[in-house]
């Protein structure tokens, strides 16, 4: 199952790495005043935990389209796709500086790329494929019928 391996819904935490990225290393104020130095404030960690819980939201949907549908993982990319074009696009809506709005829509498209990637490859490694059994008769011909 994809709830046992975890490597997608690990990754939100991720988030706070590149907001302290682009808090420090670029001087961005993203999320918080400059004032409230690299590791901003509430709004910073909450931050981080919705993109973990956008992790988890994630795993659970293909979970659910694992079990559900004949084609889980082109469903998934769908949503995932859908999902982080509407991450990306929204901090554009806002009223902050143009920088802040670029490290913000950088930053989500990181994670829904991360976290869309990671699930996927995930859920591609706990499918399992049915086995052919022993006295499989295949349609070739053989080299025993004189062909």
């Amino acid at each position: 199952m994809v709830w046992r391996r975890g490597d997608g819904g690990r990754r939100g935490a991720d988030s706070a790495g590149r907001i302290l990225v682009c808090r420090w290393l670029f001087n961005i104020p993203i999320l918080a005043p400059r004032q409230d130095g690299a590791w901003g404030d509430a709004s910073t960690a909450g931050y981080a935990i919705a993109a973990a819980a956008a992790a988890l939201v994630a795993t659970a949907i293909m979970h659910l389209l694992l079990i559900a549908t004949p084609r889980p993982q082109m469903f998934f990319s769908w949503i995932i796709g859908l999902a982080t074009v509407i991450a990306v696009v929204y901090p554009f809506s806002t009223t902050a500086p143009l920088s802040q709005k670029m490290a913000t829509a950088v930053i989500n498209l990181a994670l829904g790329a991360a976290i869309g990637s990671l699930i996927n490859g995930t859920a591609a490694r706990v499918i399992r494929r049915p086995s052919i059994a022993g006295d499989y008769q295949s349609s070739y011909p053989s080299s025993a019928l004189g062909h």
